[in-house]
């Protein structure tokens, strides 16, 4: 974000450079007078040219199926040393965030640690007395379902904390659970600590990030 008016710049700030096969990912620019090309390259390999006008843009593709475990997918700012790489790790994690970061780019975050889902009731009721003893007084006619999710992040160097502002402070973000539809989530964290290595007692850390979907289900 250093470089002088009149620059392409690279808007990706992300946590860890760490993509799954399945999911999206993202390359955000900022052109301010200029057009410029955007390469995609995987394993070294030219792959595709987008290019961008005026203004901001956001790329999005996902890893070819043909990429190996280690191996990286890099979107460069033609003719510039500006770029946003990742490394593909083809373990089994399911659960990936996406968000918009403090730039105004789109970054992922692949959740390393253990995920718990709960769905959260809220029920609606009618009352009719009645003086049969089989007849229901209080009825349940609606039930309002709110998932929610408590995902916990690997442990993280210090680096990588100092960005998690990113996420836990950004107002739009989407859940995307691994052979599942992309959900909107709010994160209900209240907080952002700023961990290191030495603050939490020079142990290795992780964080725990809350989040919920936007989106009631609803059961009748």
């Amino acid at each position: 974000m250093g470089k002088p008016i009149g620059w392409s710049i690279i808007l990706n700030d992300p946590i860890s450079n760490k993509i799954v096969p399945w999911q999206f990912v993202f390359s955000s620019v900022f052109c301010p007078n200029t057009t410029d090309g955007v390469d995609i390259y995987e394993r070294g390999i030219r792959d595709s040219t987008y290019t961008t006008y005026l203004g901001g843009q956001t790329y999005m593709c996902r890893p070819s199926t043909t990429m190996l475990c280690g191996e990286t997918l890099e979107f460069v700012i033609s003719n510039t040393d500006r770029s946003v790489s990742y490394v593909l790790d083809n373990t089994d994690k399911e659960y990936v965030l996406y968000y918009v970061n403090a730039n105004g780019g789109w970054d992922s975050l692949v959740v390393d640690g253990n995920v718990l889902k709960t769905d959260d009731i809220q029920s609606e009721l009618y009352r009719n007395k009645t003086y049969d003893f089989k007849t229901f007084d209080n009825t349940k006619y609606l039930n309002i379902i709110k998932p929610r999710w408590t995902l916990h992040t690997g442990y993280l160097s210090n680096e990588q904390a100092s960005k998690m502002h990113h996420l836990l402070e950004s107002t739009q973000v989407y859940l995307h659970h691994k052979g599942d539809s992309i959900c909107p989530v709010i994160i209900t964290n209240s907080s952002c600590e700023y961990k290191t290595f030495t603050n939490n007692g020079k142990k290795k850390f992780y964080y725990t990030i809350e989040v919920e979907s936007s989106k009631d289900k609803y059961r009748q």
